[in-house]
Order: structure tokens, then sequence, then C-alpha cells
């Protein structure tokens, strides 16, 4: 299942007392909503272990969320209370019907669409981008990071479509525009019939483009405005700012892998910087004048020898490492580092380090916007 703790969400529905109001369907079950009283309205999702009000879009969020809302506690306490109830005697009365559930819940992930074709997944999401908007808030937000409103429209950022009538309106201009969406990531058909895209009001966020070599928008990331908590099995509490725009978990869905994403300010050159994350890798290349690349998270080892290749094809004889400024003190940066020039050496390119001082920012995004505008000069390290 999608998550690491020794529960699920049916249990979590059982320990609140929760009624469900109407059978199963797939790998959904359904209850009435406690805050806008819409009957089975709730749907919430076994294999993810996430609900949400399709009424309100204001009740929804992760397991511990739920448990949170109707014992009113803090995360912490919710997962330790959880696993004390599973223990209990009325859990092993009601576990015969969660396996029950959570096998037709397994059974979702065998109707999962496969990936459609690039040329597929760009025009969608072209279009899908297309009927977005941004919001005020997301926007004074890119425009602190330093972007300007022309490099805002240029990079394709929009608000994640969270109100019930944008789902309508988004769905039902692609169907009849002819837009595919079976194998198209985040999107999906409810019950094999109607057409979805996951998102809700708990992912409310920036929606982050991802561009290929070739130009092509082939994923998002969304950039939260409210982070998930996840608490790790040593006690420490992750916040989790950035997911991708999957279905993976939902009928007829489909998931992301991973992926690199290229500046396109300008044309590829034969000098490429490299960090983590689009939205920096944006703001970065918009800020310094230079073509980036970037990929989702330092440890994504696996796609940097089929990247390195290809960028060695298209004429790049040398990368930048802008990875952030905290590999003096994060022991996954420094590793990180290592291996990207191992990978960059493997592929036959020359490897540089820009170093500057964490004091100015923590990332290259940071540190540019820091410089004044006549004084953004990379320094480079040749190691």
């Amino acid at each position: 299942m999608a998550t690491d703790f020794p529960f699920n969400i049916l249990d979590v529905i059982n320990a609140c007392s929760i009624s469900l109001s109407k059978q199963p369907k797939g790998d959904c079950v359904y209850f009435d909503c406690p805050v806008c009283g819409g009957k089975n309205k709730v749907q919430a999702r076994i294999a993810s272990g996430v609900y949400h009000c399709a009424k309100c879009s204001d009740f929804g969020g992760g397991m511990l969320d739920l448990y949170r809302y109707y014992f009113q506690c803090d995360s912490k306490t919710a997962n330790k209370k959880m696993r004390e109830y599973i223990g209990q005697p009325y859990y092993s009365q009601t576990k015969e019907i969660n396996n029950r559930y959570e096998a037709q819940a397994k059974k979702v992930f065998a109707q999962n669409a496969n990936l459609a074709s690039e040329d597929t997944i760009n025009a969608t999401y072209r279009r899908f981008l297309s009927l977005c908007t941004l919001k005020k808030s997301h926007r004074d937000n890119l425009i602190a990071r330093g972007l300007s409103d022309k490099a805002i429209s240029h990079f394709g950022f929009k608000s994640v479509p969270t109100e019930p009538y944008d789902h309508y309106r988004i769905i039902n201009t692609l169907c009849r525009e002819g837009y595919k969406i079976k194998g198209v990531p985040g999107f999906f058909r409810n019950e094999g019939k109607r057409a979805e895209f996951n998102l809700f009001k708990r992912y409310e966020g920036i929606l982050v483009p991802y561009i290929s070599l070739d130009n092509k928008l082939l994923g998002f990331q969304i950039r939260l405005e409210h982070p998930f908590e996840e608490r790790k099995k040593d006690g420490t509490v992750k916040y989790i700012r950035y997911i991708w725009f999957s279905s993976v978990d939902l009928q007829n869905g489909c998931g992301r892998t991973t992926l690199p994403h290229i500046t396109s300010t300008r044309k590829v050159e034969s000098t490429i910087f490299f960090t983590e994350g689009a939205l920096k890798a944006d703001v970065a290349s918009f800020l310094g004048n230079r073509t980036f690349i970037a990929i989702a998270g330092v440890t994504q080892y696996s796609i940097l020898p089929e990247l390195f290749k290809k960028l060695k094809k298209n004429g790049v004889k040398r990368i930048i490492d802008c990875y952030d400024a905290d590999y003096r003190t994060n022991i996954n940066v420094q590793n990180a580092r290592t291996h990207l020039k191992t990978q960059i050496q493997k592929a036959g390119l020359q490897y540089l380090r820009l170093d500057w001082s964490e004091k100015i920012g923590k990332g290259i995004d940071d540190y540019l916007l820091a410089l004044p505008k006549g004084k953004r000069k990379f320094v480079l390290y040749d190691y």
C-alpha cells in the first residue's frame, strides 16, 4: 500500500466511529461530510490513505488528519492512539471487513492505464494549463522570488484548480475538444466512466511544469501551499512541500515517473547549470541568464546516465553543479554531489562546481536574488 503506517484509513474510520454511507467502489469508500453535511460526499481512498469532500472541498487530507479532526489532537498523538487502537478487540472484529476492502483496492492498481505517448501528454497538459489561472497570492510569491510577470507567463506557472466549478469547466472542455486523458498522469476515469483529474483543496498550490529537452510538457509538480506532515520512524517530522501531479492509485489512472526539466529561456548550450527542482531552476535561469537543468530530487540517480547521454548528443560539453549550499552540513547533498560528479565524468563531460556562502542563500536562486543585478557573476571551481 501507499503508506508506511501499520494501519490504513479504514482503521481510522472505525476508530472515529464513522459510518460508511454506501458500498465501496473500486479503491474508494464513502461517508457523510461532517463540515457541510453532504450525503455520501466524502471519498476515502484506501490505497493512498487520503480523503476529501467533493461538495465543499474544505474537508480533506490524510489518515492522521482525519483522526485529528474527530479527536482534536496533534499528529503525534493521532499516530500513537491509532497504533494502540489496532491492538484492541474491536479492531480484530473489523479486520475481516478491512481485508476485503483492501483486496478490492489492490485490484485498482491492475486497472491503471499505460503511460500515453509524449506527444499526447504534451498536448493534453498544455491545453489543461491554458484553462488554469494564477491566483494573486501565488503571483506575488513568484515575483518575490525575482521573476517578472513576463517570465511567470513564459514558464507557465498556474494555480492548482481546486474549486468544483473549475474541475467541471476544465474536464468538460478537454473532453469536448477531443484531448486524450487515458495514460496522462493526474487524470483518471471514475468507475471507468466519468473523466476526472486528481486535484482538490488539499493540493492547493502552484503548478510547476516540467519541460523535456525537446520542449514537451511531460509533468507537473505541485508546490503545496500547506505542506503534508510526514512523521518518520525515529519520531522526527518531515514536511512534504512538493508532490507530483499523479493518479497512480486511481482507477484507469497513471503514475508519473521521475523527470528532468530544462529551462526554456535559452537554447541548449555547451555549458549547462544543474540543480534540484524546476521552480528553482526557472528562477535561477531568469536571474542569471543561463540554461539550467533540474531533477526533482538530489537522490534521483537513475535518470542521470540517460540524461547526460542526451545532453552530450545535443552539444553539451560541461555541466556546472549548483546543488544547495548546505552540502557542508547535509550528508545527503554531499553524497548527491559526489554521485553527480561521477555520472558527469562517466558521460565524458566536464564537471565544474559553483560555490557560494550559505549566509547569502541556500539555493542558487536565493544566491542570485541576493546579489545586485549587475554583480550576478558565477565563480566556478574545477574539482
